[in-house]
């Protein structure tokens, strides 16, 4: 009932979790009891990626309103810029823009 809830709350959840779903067991990591990830475990990565990212998508609009992009993008990596601004993948919630700020959440920024 909960992982349904999420499902309704984000559309993107379910595709999102069926591509690394798969990207897991093509690595040998889908197997839980072996060291691998759960589905369960998956899901609520990606939904905390799905909820950050819409909160910074409402941040970005709060600060084009108010001219404060420029100045919030300059201090980021150029590609991170690009990838915010739109630029790469238009401003839709594209899935290719959200896997891959799933991979650069866990992959480089996560630091337990």
């Amino acid at each position: 009932a909960f992982v349904r809830g999420l499902c309704s709350e984000y559309t993107e959840l379910a595709p999102l979790t069926l591509i690394l779903k798969q990207f897991l067991v093509t690595k040998g990591l889908d197997d839980p009891y072996r060291g691998g990830l759960s589905s369960y475990g998956l899901v609520l990565m990606i939904v905390c990626v799905l909820q950050r990212d819409r909160l910074l998508q409402k941040y970005i609009a709060a600060l084009r309103t108010n001219s404060g992009f420029d100045t919030f993008a300059s201090t980021l990596h150029p590609a991170m810029r690009q990838l915010l601004s739109g630029e790469i993948f238009g401003p839709t919630n594209n899935l290719g823009r959200l896997l891959i700020l799933f991979l650069d959440t866990f992959a480089f920024r996560f630091n337990p």
